[in-house]
């Protein structure tokens, strides 16, 4: 049985936070030996009883091993024990139903998946759905339940996929989050690959954007007007308050072409890992829909990008993939948290 997980809790000195796992030195004489709280920030060593700590075990998991005599700082954590003022990643090996039902109800603040498309194929690391509307609502259908529980009700989701099963998904997200929930079908746009002589081709994926309410918090990105825009608005309106919101830009729309899709090899984001997402497509909806120190989720986290831009943008991360080698980049993305 593999152990993972561990509570975070205050160190009594400095106010930092510590983990169980440390050690008393042996010089000491009533404590030596003992394991403790330990203080990742200034080391300060605190005495505590092992029926304190959480420790949650699984039969599949391998990403944390937990020993009494030396534990690393965890990147998988218990949903309840970060502090505020720290970032939370918590990574798991697990089918996404099993996680979701450990979270409690109104808890997440934004929920971002790229989830199966339902094309049937057979990629280099994961089986894609049939696409057949039973498959589909059978499999979508529970998730999407949870989604809606433990979702706060000022929180946001994003469910990205392409045009194969988009018009499933909402009818699913219509019926569990209400039809007036919905905001937005994003087209995210791109170019590249075959071009059929039969149809238009085919370059987009769709990102429905749901609330659980109106009382979502939002904070959309503005761009740049193109030069011929900015001089022409110029001319029109020349008084100082409007030139000055030139230079802040403009909203973006729900159609976007201004983002890279695929990852060049030669990136440094780049992993291997079959249908990777960019991190400036993850930055946009996680700015948009969260603030520092949320709760972000991602429930078919692949190569774990959403993870990595957690990281970056310091909110809190949970999130799981049931491949190992999702499980093992996604750590190795977030190391140092």
């Amino acid at each position: 049985m593999i152990f993972k997980g561990s509570w975070f809790t205050e160190c009594e000195k400095c106010r930092g936070y510590a983990i169980w796992g440390g050690t008393f030195p042996k010089k000491d004489k009533e404590r030596g030996g003992k394991v403790a709280w330990k203080c990742q920030e200034c080391g300060h060593l605190t005495a505590g009883n092992e029926d304190e700590v959480v420790i949650h075990t699984y039969e599949k998991g391998c990403i944390t091993v937990w020993d009494v005599q030396e534990i690393e700082i965890c990147q998988t954590v218990s949903i309840s024990t970060g502090l505020k003022d720290k970032n939370m990643i918590d990574i798991r090996l697990s089918d996404n139903l099993e996680l979701m039902a450990e979270i409690p109800d109104n808890t997440v603040d934004l929920i971002y998946c790229d989830i199966l498309y339902g094309t049937g194929r057979k990629f280099k690391d994961y089986q894609d759905l049939e696409p057949k509307r039973e498959v589909i609502e059978e499999h979508y259908v529970p998730r999407i339940k949870e989604m809606h529980r433990i979702l706060k009700d000022t929180g946001s989701i994003y469910l990205q996929m392409d045009t194969k099963i988009n018009h499933w998904i909402r009818c699913i997200m219509d019926d569990v989050f209400g039809y007036d929930m919905f905001l937005n079908e994003i087209t995210f746009s791109y170019n590249g690959g075959g071009i059929s002589k039969k149809h238009f081709p085919r370059k987009s994926d769709k990102i429905l954007f749901y609330t659980k309410n109106n009382n979502h918090f939002f904070d959309n990105e503005l761009k740049p007007y193109s030069e011929w825009s900015a001089k022409n608005i110029s001319w029109k309106h020349r008084n100082k308050k409007r030139i000055e919101d030139i230079k802040k830009g403009t909203p973006i729309t729900e159609v976007w072409n201004d983002l890279k899709f695929k990852i060049n090899y030669q990136e440094n984001e780049f992993t291997g890992y079959s249908t990777q997402k960019s991190k400036e497509l993850i930055e946009r909806i996680i700015k948009a829909s969260s603030n520092e120190g949320d709760l972000v989720a991602d429930f078919y986290a692949g190569s774990f990008t959403t993870a990595e831009v957690c990281k970056d943008l310091n909110r809190n991360f949970i999130g799981c993939d049931i491949s190992e080698k999702a499980v093992a980049i996604g750590l190795e993305r977030t190391k140092g948290v």
